[in-house]
């Protein structure tokens, strides 16, 4: 996810860093991204750490069971935590950029992809209302990749463990497809199971 919006930023001339330590009080504390933004004189400069969440972990099922994001929300707030009064005191903008793994954003991350891919837009004349979907779209095809290969690497762990179905242990929550048959372009509904 970090890398998907290290290239938005790159692609819209924020002048994206990763890995910085962008905290002089505690030269340990690495921050996933900083991002220069704006015009010469009114450059922003944005502290990023960036998180994806399980809304099914059992330390966010009530933040989750609250609100769609809830969990996001809540690991917003841990980010927050340890490295706000940091971000301060080296005067720059602290922005969790946090999404759970069924795609909802945290409420501190919204603003700033928003600004995101509207200047990524303007380096290829799309209107923002253009822009900021395909970003928003890109963005979440990242995490539901991640996923995905979560899931494939949770049920082959669970087959060389030898256990038969993924599905009886609760590895995958959703069915399993089969792969397509030899000489298809695609799986008919007599492959899936």
């Amino acid at each position: 996810m970090r890398d998907a919006i290290f290239s938005f930023a790159a692609a819209a001339l924020w002048r994206p860093r990763r890995e910085v330590n962008a905290f002089a009080a505690e030269p340990g504390a690495r921050i996933d991204l900083m991002l220069a933004f704006g015009a010469a004189g009114s450059r922003a400069v944005v502290v990023a750490d960036v998180a994806v969440v399980s809304p099914l972990a059992a330390s966010n099922l009530a933040a989750a069971a609250a609100s769609p994001g809830g969990a996001a929300a809540r690991h917003e707030a841990t980010k927050v935590a340890r490295y706000g009064a940091l971000a301060r005191a080296a005067r720059v903008e602290l922005t969790p950029l946090c999404v759970d793994t069924f795609g909802a954003w945290g409420p501190s991350a919204l603003p700033l992809l928003r600004r995101l891919a509207r200047d990524w837009g303007r380096q290829f004349d799309l209107h923002p209302s253009r822009a900021v979907p395909l970003v928003l779209g890109a963005l979440s095809s990242h995490v539901a990749a991640a996923v995905a290969a979560l899931l494939l690497q949770g049920a082959a762990s669970q087959a060389d463990a030898g256990v038969a179905d993924p599905r009886a242990v609760g590895v995958l929550p959703l069915p399993v497809c089969s792969a397509p048959r030899a000489g298809t372009q695609r799986a008919s509904a007599a492959t899936l199971r």
